[in-house]
């Protein structure tokens, strides 16, 4: 009777043990589910910080090789983000490509990157425009304001040529009227002296 009763109680405590497990392992299951799920929501948000933060937190219920890849490429996602929110927009295709590469990659990670790509292409395009076009204004205000100044440097030599030639003209004219003096002067002084000879011999 005594063996009845022990069978019995060992079959209770292994049912007892069996129902304990099957429990644990839903709630760790259904755990790592939600997780998931709001990993894969925030995915679709883009918010890649969070997202590595559900992947991290599935990962410490259950390590598959979906939340080891998950988080693998998320990393890379999280530095392109950086690098754009720095306009560094070479650096931020090179990660998300990176984590594209990423080898049996995330299928619902890989579509929000591609889109995330796409859009960071476009701005690294549009400021490349931007900062051709700058470049070249500068450009054309450098060649004008150079050539100003060349004009303003040949105006200023074309002035001081004719103040030149107006000054060597006016010490001319004035050397000319200076010798014309001089010889009037020499003129009038021979026909003093010569008026003085005559008026001297007459009287004698």
């Amino acid at each position: 009777m005594w063996m009845r009763r022990a069978i019995i109680a060992l079959l209770a405590v292994i049912l007892c043990g069996c129902a304990g497990y099957g429990i644990y392992h839903y709630v760790r299951e259904n755990e790592y589910s939600d997780k998931i799920t709001a990993a894969e929501k925030a995915v679709e948000k883009k918010d890649w910080q969070n997202a590595k933060k559900n992947y991290e937190a599935a990962q410490s219920v259950k390590m598959t090789p979906v939340t080891r890849t998950s988080i693998e490429q998320l990393n890379h996602a999280i530095k392109a983000a950086d690098a754009t929110k720095d306009k560094n927009y070479v650096l931020a295709k090179s990660q998300y490509e990176v984590a594209l590469d990423v080898d049996d990659g995330n299928d619902k990670i890989n579509k929000s990157i591609e889109k995330e790509l796409d859009d960071v292409k476009a701005k690294d395009k549009s400021e490349t425009k931007e900062r051709e076009a700058s470049e070249k204004k500068a450009s054309e205000e450098s060649a004008a304001s150079e050539q100003a100044l060349q004009a303003s440097y040949a105006y200023a030599d074309s002035i001081e040529a004719a103040a030149k030639s107006a000054k060597e003209s006016s010490e001319r004219a004035e050397s000319k009227r200076h010798a014309s003096n001089n010889k009037k002067q020499q003129q009038n002084n021979n026909s003093n002296r010569s008026s003085s000879q005559k008026s001297s011999q007459v009287t004698r």
